[in-house]
């Protein structure tokens, strides 16, 4: 899910852009940005504990 966070928002970015809107554009990847932080430490905090327990 991360992975697809990040293609969104590399895609938002860049349509936005495309569409001349920069505003729509720094938002889009600023709320996809960060939702793909959230999941990006959430799944590693997921791998880092199924380490510690194997």
């Amino acid at each position: 899910m991360a992975v697809a966070s990040l293609f969104a928002t590399v895609q938002h970015y860049f349509s936005s852009l495309e569409e001349n809107e920069p505003t729509s554009a720094w938002m889009g990847a600023l709320i996809f940005g960060i939702i793909f932080l959230i999941l990006a430490a959430l799944d590693w905090q997921l791998v880092i504990r199924h380490k510690k327990v194997a």
